[in-house]
């Protein structure tokens, strides 16, 4: 099993949505972070698993937000 690597782009991307849904609404910023911890860990563990996207990239949902989280299998750039 590999572990997740994040681009710096998509780090801070991240952070912005975390604190946007932070001051959205109590409670909504951890969970926004706790359901794409949830998302990451399953693209980790089963990385054939997303819906193919552009660039050798595959799209899986991020649960209970209108958002997706885009990764490489493998980690490839």
């Amino acid at each position: 099993m590999s572990a997740a690597r994040f681009l710096p782009e998509a780090e801070g991307e991240f952070l912005a949505v975390v604190a946007f849904y932070a001051a959205a609404r109590k409670g909504y910023g951890i969970r926004f972070q706790l359901a794409v911890e949830m998302t990451v860990a399953l693209a980790v563990e089963n990385p054939m698993l997303g819906a193919p996207g552009t660039r050798s990239t595959k799209r899986l949902p991020i649960s209970g937000f209108p958002l997706s989280l885009v990764y490489r299998p493998g980690g490839r750039r």
